[in-house]
């Protein structure tokens, strides 16, 4: 936006006239622990009671987003896998889906099962499993999370001759050697006409090698405006990652939280406080002060 100028000082008078929060999830409305607190909760509630929109625009998968949705008892659509799919959790409305190729992935995914990768293929599907894989992961957090999801995870003897889809989103979770293989192994496969890539580290200390449509969570958040009537310049959008980058660059004050590698903090207009102290609920009282 003109004269938003990544990594200048808002002061908080400025911040009036905002009608949509675009909200990431993962180190921004959460925890490191991954938990909601009820401070949060109750800043977001006083922003929807007091006529803002709040909307969820992050990189899960919609029935790992849906929890978070429900805990905020939000209503209407929100912007799931950076962009790829905006769907309403509650009646199913699908404004938006985009996938990878079928024929452009088949061949990594055969190079990565060679190498013994324990890789994710998600489907867009209303009902369980929505996560194949082939190989079971040894890395103990990604062992754990498919023990979690229990029937939303299946397994297959191969993703390539067991499947017949076209997938949302491909990863690795693991080591940071691991996934530095596995974006060694699909790089001749990339098209970066179709496909974009990120290969990040998370809370629990695991690395993810991951795969999505070339699509941005600015692209959904975009979206969203249209269906709700919203101006980029009357959008406030907070993310912590390099995948909210877009995001914050689109919106009227993009909006770094304090846990938030440098390279993001460079790119926002506003850094806000960390995620483990409530960053987002004290940004969001001042903002409604």
């Amino acid at each position: 936006m003109p004269g938003h100028r990544p990594g200048c000082r808002v002061e908080w008078g400025e911040v009036m006239g905002y009608r949509l929060l675009a909200l990431d999830i993962d180190g921004t409305l959460l925890d490191s622990q991954g938990r909601l607190s009820p401070r949060v909760e109750r800043a977001l509630q006083a922003a929807r009671n007091g006529g803002m929109r709040v909307c969820l625009v992050t990189g899960r998968r919609p029935r790992f987003a849906w929890p978070v949705y429900a805990a905020l008892q939000l209503e209407g659509l929100m912007v799931t896998l950076n962009g790829g799919v905006i769907v309403d959790p509650v009646t199913l409305e699908t404004l938006r889906v985009v996938k990878l190729p079928r024929e452009a992935v088949s061949e990594l995914l055969h190079q990565w099962h060679e190498a013994g990768l324990s890789a994710f293929a998600y489907r867009d599907t209303a009902t369980p499993p929505d996560i194949y894989f082939a190989v079971r992961p040894t890395w103990e957090p990604m062992a754990r999370y498919i023990a979690e999801e229990g029937v939303n995870a299946f397994q297959v003897p191969c993703l390539v001759r067991s499947t017949d889809w076209s997938p949302l989103r491909l990863s690795v979770g693991d080591s940071e050697p691991r996934t530095l293989l596995a974006g060694e192994l699909a790089r001749p496969y990339i098209d970066g006409a179709t496909m974009r890539t990120y290969h990040t580290r998370s809370y629990d200390a695991t690395w993810y090698y991951e795969i999505y449509p070339l699509t941005s969570k600015a692209d959904g958040v975009c979206a969203l405006c249209e269906r709700y009537g919203v101006d980029a310049a009357e959008v406030v959008a907070v993310g912590d990652q390099l995948n909210d980058v877009e995001m914050l660059e689109w919106a009227g004050l993009g909006v770094a939280m304090g846990n938030a590698p440098a390279e993001v903090k460079a790119r926002a207009r506003l850094v806000i406080g960390h995620h483990d102290e409530d960053g987002l609920a004290v940004f969001v009282e001042s903002l409604l002060a």
